[in-house]
């Protein structure tokens, strides 16, 4: 099993490539260099909790989605990438809400 280093290390890769976020832009949000996100990236370190929180609001997930907890493996890249682009992009929201006949009537 992969260590929580290497499971964070893999996630952020793949949340930079599935949201098309550049390193810098991550880091311009984080108040960090580009290559401390590429430290990461690489296994070489590891940023503080305060970090991994901001991380997770960045990219709206949790602690689950980026350290893989609870084996959560159900979801493959394409239905991961279809979640994220459902919690970022409201036409993308609304077009899926219309197509399964979702109601999201205003409380």
């Amino acid at each position: 099993m992969d260590n929580a280093k290497a499971v964070f290390s893999k996630n952020l890769a793949n949340y930079l490539n599935i949201h098309n976020v550049s390193r810098k832009e991550l880091g311009d949000y984080l108040g960090v260099s580009q290559m401390a996100i590429s430290k990461w990236i690489n296994e070489h370190n590891y940023p503080d909790i305060e970090i991994i929180i901001k991380i997770c609001e960045y990219f709206k997930i949790t602690l689950n989605d980026l350290f893989d907890f609870n084996n959560q493996s159900e979801f493959n890249e394409h239905e991961k990438r279809l979640i994220y682009s459902y919690r970022d992009k409201p036409n993308v929201r609304e077009a899926i809400d219309v197509l399964l006949n979702i109601n999201n009537e205003k409380k």
